[in-house]
C-alpha cells in the first residue's frame, strides 16, 4: 500500500524490487545497494594460514541457528585440526554448549571494534544461515578484503554472487564442509574466488555504484515532484 501511494520506494536489491513489483502492482521501486567503502576494505590477496571466520550479532535468531548448524552438524565432518573463530556479541548459552562439544577448536572473540585482520587472515569466512533477507553485509566485507566465502546458497541472489564463482554453496551439512575443505585445500580456488567476489563488490556493491543508484533515485523523486 505504502508503495502504491510512493513516488519511488528505495529496496536494497533487484530480488526485493522485482517482489515488490509483484505484490504492490503499482508505483516506481528503485535499487539503491548497500555500498562499502573499498578502501577502508581493502583487498589483501595471497597465502592465509588463519581460521575458519563466522562473523555477526550472536544473538540475533538466524545467526545463531545458522551457527549451531555449522558447529554440530558440519564440524564433525571437517577434519580435525581445523579451528573456528566466532566474532561478534550476544553469544548464548546454547552456543557455548555447542563451543564445547564441537570436536573441533572453536573460539568466541566478542564483539571487535575491528574485524579487518581477521577477514585479511581467514582461510574461509563461512556463513550458513537457515533463512536470510536482504543483504549479508558481513559477506559483502569478507568479500571486499579477500576472504573466500562458504554460504549456504540463499545468500547468494541477493548480493548478485554465483555459487562456483563468487562463492562456494551447499544448503547440505556434508555439501558444507566439502566446500570447505576444497577451499582449504586448494590455494588456486581460494584465489580465484577471492578475486571474483572482490570483482562483485566493486562492480556493484562500491559506495560509487550506491551513489549513481542513489542519484538516479533522486531524479525519479524530483520529476515526480515536478509534474504534482
Amino acid at each position: 500500500a505504502a508503495t502504491r501511494g510512493a513516488t519511488v520506494t528505495l529496496v536494497t536489491t533487484p530480488l526485493e524490487r522485482d517482489r515488490l513489483r509483484t505484490v504492490a502492482g503499482g508505483g516506481r521501486v528503485e535499487v539503491v545497494p548497500n555500498g562499502v567503502d573499498l578502501g577502508y576494505w581493502s583487498f589483501r590477496p595471497g597465502p592465509r594460514n588463519g581460521p575458519l571466520v563466522f562473523l555477526g550479532n550472536l544473538g540475533y535468531p538466524p545467526n545463531e541457528a545458522g551457527l549451531l548448524w555449522l558447529l554440530e552438524r558440519v564440524a564433525p565432518r571437517l577434519a580435525r585440526n581445523r579451528r573456528v573463530e566466532i566474532i561478534g556479541g550476544g553469544v548464548t548459552a546454547r552456543l557455548r554448549r555447542a563451543a564445547r562439544r564441537c570436536p573441533l577448536r572453536v573460539v568466541f572473540t566478542g564483539f571487535l571494534a575491528d574485524v579487518r585482520p581477521r577477514l585479511w587472515g581467514a582461510t574461509a569466512l563461512v556463513c550458513p544461515l537457515p533463512w536470510a533477507a536482504g543483504v549479508q553485509n558481513k559477506i559483502l566485507q569478507g568479500m571486499a578484503c579477500g576472504a573466500p566465502v562458504v554460504a549456504t546458497p540463499n545468500v547468494g541472489p541477493a548480493l548478485g554472487a554465483r555459487p562456483g564463482r563468487e562463492f562456494l554453496a551447499s544448503a547440505e551439512p556434508a555439501g558444507f564442509a566439502s566446500s570447505v575443505e576444497r577451499v582449504l585445500a586448494d590455494p588456486r580456488l581460494a584465489s580465484r574466488l577471492a578475486q571474483s567476489a572482490r570483482r562483485l563488490v566493486v562492480t556493484r556493491h562500491s559506495l560509487a555504484a550506491t551513489e549513481c543508484a542513489m542519484d538516479a533515485a533522486l531524479d525519479v523523486l524530483a520529476r515526480g515532484a515536478g509534474e504534482g
